[in-house]
């Protein structure tokens, strides 16, 4: 690259003369031509990098780059647009619900009107009562909200604030998905194509976009504790009995909310999660001795595992002896008709047989279901129709097809 502290120019409008001085390094390979033109000859210095026919030769590698990465931004995106529109459809209902609350919690904050009328009515009723006799007049009292009232508005209201943030922010993320794919998809070339989509996304990544998305229904949750805080003072000088019953039920929810953001912290094969776990998650890390969430600390001090999706995807990977057991008698237990349970038979001898001789390793898989009393699980059951076709209803089973591939599978 040539930057603009390599080039001295020098411009003579009376001689219309031209002179560049190029400077290169010894990386980059480079031509000279030269050219006529009013009478005068011009020399250029020509920088060549690699030729297009290099970087035409690298299409198959990049197209192979441009399917994984699309199938991985396309997951991703829609992931990230159906969760927006949830966000944006219920914060636009409880904005709304939020809202009626307001309307009469405000009122609390400033003096009532009627209550001034009424103070007055009163004082010119004592003054008519007097008979002439002097009357002490006596002024209202300067208003003062309730510290109740104060309270329950100031939170109502940043929880207004924060649903409504929420709002604009979804539909930031949608714009930026939207954008994202237009450009991602303008250049047809494999090449330009995949450069596109590798600037576009580590550039999303590198600003942490991923974390950005994360934080928008953390604050909506915010904003709805924030809502049950100030219900609790909106009814607190209207009924003792219902504030306390309702106090408690939130109490109860809050705590469930927490134990539901912590355990797949504590335990990653746990469905439930809340926005603030992967938070969490990461907090642990750096307490990863007291806190023992089954991942490997090497694996997140390394960097391979970033966030608790993938530290659930890594602990799949151990101890799977008995969770692969459950999985092959959920299929035996689903394919109920002989053309559902063919292709698992076709597999059992590549399973147990190998270009070696017997792969012991996957023995213990498949060495218990024909030990099963249940005819439903028991293999025997399932492969006799095969070694006996006599016994066969179905058709499949027949299949010459079928004969062929079986004979080989077993050579």
């Amino acid at each position: 690259m040539i930057s603009d502290r390599d080039r001295d120019l020098d411009l003579d409008l009376e001689s219309a003369t031209v002179t560049t001085a190029l400077k290169s390094d010894s990386s980059t390979t480079s031509e000279y031509t030269s050219f006529a033109c009013l009478g005068r000859n011009f020399h250029l210095i020509i920088l060549k990098g690699r030729s297009d026919e290099d970087e035409d030769a690298c299409s198959k590698l990049w197209n192979v780059y441009i399917g994984e990465a699309q199938r991985y931004d396309q997951t991703l995106l829609q992931g990230w647009k159906k969760d927006m529109d949830g966000i944006l459809l219920f914060s636009a209902l409880y904005s709304a619900s939020l809202t009626a609350f307001i309307i009469e919690s405000y009122k609390n904050l400033q003096q009532d009107p009627a209550e001034v009328t009424t103070f007055l009515l009163a004082q010119i009723v004592q003054q008519l009562a007097s008979n002439g006799t002097a009357v002490l007049v006596q002024t209202p009292l300067p208003f003062q909200p309730t510290t109740s009232s104060l309270l329950c508005n100031i939170l109502w209201f940043l929880s207004l604030a924060l649903a409504l943030t929420c709002s604009l922010l979804a539909t930031f993320v949608q714009q930026w998905t939207r954008d994202f794919i237009h450009k991602t998809s303008m250049r047809p070339s494999p090449v330009r194509h995949a450069r596109i989509l590798a600037f576009a996304y580590f550039g999303m990544r590198n600003f942490g976009m991923h974390t950005f998305i994360d934080v928008i229904p953390m604050l909506l949750h915010l904003s709805l504790f924030l809502f049950f805080a100030g219900l609790i003072g909106f009814l607190l000088p209207v009924n003792r009995i219902l504030t306390y019953m309702m106090s408690g039920i939130l109490v109860i929810i809050f705590v469930c909310y927490i134990f539901l953001s912590c355990l797949p912290v504590l335990r990653l094969a746990s469905p439930y999660r809340t926005p603030f776990s992967n938070a969490l998650w990461h907090l642990t890390n750096t307490f990863s001795r007291w806190f023992p969430h089954g991942c490997d600390a090497n694996s997140v001090q390394n960097g391979r595992v970033t966030s608790l999706t993938e530290a659930v995807l890594q602990k799949s990977l151990d101890g799977t002896a008995e969770r692969d057991l459950q999985a092959i008698k959920f299929t035996m237990r689903s394919l109920t008709d002989d053309a559902e349970l063919l292709p698992l038979i076709e597999a059992i001898p590549d399973v147990i047989h190998g270009p070696d001789g017997i792969r012991h390793a996957n023995v213990q898989l498949i060495a218990p279901f024909f030990d099963f009393s249940d005819p439903q699980l028991n293999m025997r059951y399932q492969y006799r129709p095969v070694t006996h076709p006599f016994m066969s209803t179905s058709s499949a089973w027949t299949d010459p097809t079928f004969r062929t591939r079986n004979t080989y599978g077993r050579s």
